[in-house]
């Protein structure tokens, strides 16, 4: 095999090497390519093609791979054998990995939208059941698509690696809280991506649950939302968030459980193998969660 001596550097060769065997060259094609293209290589010729183009990857000496597009002409003798081949060869390699890199994404897009749509689907068919009217499934059903919404924004403007906790609480709270009926405190923690949907959730339930028949539902009543990260035991680094509702009307424990309750209590412990506590006081609500921060 002849090489053009700008090409030589495509290779990882020097620029003095203008030969090399065709086994040197083989040796130098990656092993998952390297049985495809021998394969076109023979069908291009016993179809007596005469232009022939494939990619394929080339290890270069030092261990770094590239990809190589292959622009060839195969040049036949009387008898319509195989006889020459010219062609140029052209370094495709960020090509390729932008290609790779896109499909990345629509792939990671698709699996996103897929969770988004079944999470939905069952919150639908969730508020379906628990509702008591086709007025009262609306209502819910919009509040709860509106959460989902607005943390897949917060998600979005952070390419999707993550939520301030305290933004996502800020966030779920705006509608319901003014300055003086919240507090709202905490140091700068994180949550994870496949974090922040479920406990968005779970704070959309309190917040609408403390604004139809706890504190927020009272002039009087406030809410605390607070967190922190447990520093002893077995639970040393997981995260704790308190949930506190004082001033609020008489509560009383419901007959059964609706599936505000449910997400409220079972959704963290049932993703992360966390705990919650939750206690219906006179006038006051107060739930407890303990959970690795970062999933």
């Amino acid at each position: 095999m002849r090489i053009a001596r700008a090409s030589a550097a495509i290779y990882g060769l020097s620029h003095s090497t203008v030969e090399i065997t065709a086994q040197q060259w083989f040796a130098r094609v990656h092993r998952a390519d390297i049985l495809r293209l021998q394969t076109e290589y023979i069908r291009a010729f016993k179809q007596r093609r005469n232009e022939l183009v494939n990619e394929f990857r080339f290890v270069r000496p030092g261990g770094e791979v590239k990809w190589i597009e292959a622009r060839s002409l195969i040049d036949y003798d009387g008898a319509g054998r195989a006889e020459r081949i010219t062609g140029v060869y052209i370094d495709v390699t960020e090509r390729r990995k932008a290609e790779d890199h896109k499909s990345l994404l629509i792939a990671e897009l698709d699996h996103r939208v897929k969770n988004v749509l079944a999470c939905v689907a069952a919150v639908a068919r969730h508020s379906r059941e628990y509702s008591k009217s086709a007025d009262e499934f609306i209502d819910v059903l919009n509040g709860r698509i509106n959460a989902l919404a607005n943390t897949n924004a917060l998600l979005s403007r952070s390419r999707w690696k993550g939520v301030g906790l305290g933004a996502l609480v800020r966030t779920e709270l705006a509608f319901w809280t003014k300055a003086k009926n919240a507090l709202i405190e905490g140091p700068e923690i994180d949550l994870a991506a496949e974090a922040t949907q479920p406990v968005a959730m779970v704070l959309h339930e309190l917040a609408t649950n403390a604004a139809n028949y706890g504190a927020l539902s009272s002039a009087h009543g406030r809410v605390l939302v607070r967190w922190r990260k447990s520093a002893k035991g077995r639970s040393s680094g997981k995260l704790v968030l308190e949930w506190r509702e004082t001033g609020g009307p008489p509560v009383a424990a419901p007959n059964a459980a609706g599936f505000g309750t449910s997400m409220i209590c079972d959704v963290i412990p049932m993703n992360w193998a966390g705990r919650c506590t939750m206690n219906l006081l006179a006038t006051a609500l107060v739930a407890d969660w303990k959970y690795p921060p970062n999933g």
